[in-house]
């Protein structure tokens, strides 16, 4: 047989059959087929005039329309704590009501202008009120929106994480 096929036995070599050989040999297709490669779009028409990019920022109306929807969604969130709202409002209160009593507090001085003490200070109660806020709530807040990525994700909007401190 190998004479009448003109094969010579130096040309002979034994090979084990794999997978691969009897995957083809019953399917006639190679068990790892080549995907094709897909299909190149077609060329794009090129513009007539080529601008470099621009990054554009928020107008300063979007932005002041962002930080008074940011203001008043921080006050809902601060009206819902209780105890914010007890140490902001009641205990200025409790403490005009304390200096009132104080019958020295409510007598005119010449050293405020004819002023009693009391109306000298309502202004301090004012800010007294104020810092307290400011020392109580913006620090914890803060590290809350940062625990919870808000301060991230603002970043995104027209408000951006500086709007927080304004708001």
């Amino acid at each position: 047989m190998l004479a009448r096929n003109q094969i010579e036995a130096g040309q002979l070599r034994v090979e084990q059959a794999s997978l691969e050989d009897a995957f083809l040999a019953l399917t006639g297709r190679h068990a790892r087929a080549v995907p094709e490669p897909p299909p190149e779009p077609p060329p794009r028409p090129e513009p007539a005039v080529t601008a470099m990019p621009t990054i554009t920022t928020a107008p300063a109306a979007a932005r002041r329309a962002a930080l008074w929807r940011l203001t008043l969604t921080e006050l809902k969130l601060f009206l819902r704590e209780p105890a914010w709202l007890a140490w902001s409002v009641v205990v200025p209160l409790l403490l005009l009501v304390i200096f009132g009593a104080i019958p020295s507090f409510n007598k005119p001085q010449a050293v405020f202008g004819g002023y009693t003490t009391l109306d000298a200070y309502v202004p301090i109660l004012i800010l007294f009120m104020l810092a307290l806020l400011s020392l109580l709530t913006i620090p914890m807040t803060l590290a809350g929106y940062r625990e919870r990525g808000i301060l991230r994700r603002l970043q995104t909007t027209p408000a951006g994480p500086g709007l927080v401190l304004a708001a």
